[in-house]
């Protein structure tokens, strides 16, 4: 996914360029992401149903590094 740095009321976008995000599709959004969080990830988003569907959230990495996980698949 590609989207434009800055761009105001994306928390995305607010962060600075150069660092990576990663979106894991998985039958299991909220184990994988209870995974990340015990192996040292913070919260970036909270796990959630989200407006399109599908269920998600983000952690991230001690290298500031977001890491999405969610069961939506695109159509």
């Amino acid at each position: 996914m590609v989207s434009s740095a800055g761009r105001a009321g994306n928390l995305f976008a607010q962060r600075p360029t150069g660092v990576g995000s990663v979106y894991v599709v998985t039958a299991e959004p909220d184990a994988a992401f209870e995974r990340a969080i015990a192996a040292g990830a913070a919260s970036f988003s909270a796990m959630e149903d989200q407006g399109y569907g599908g269920r998600g959230g983000t952690v991230i990495d001690a290298e500031g590094n977001l890491w999405s996980f969610g069961d939506y698949r695109g159509e």
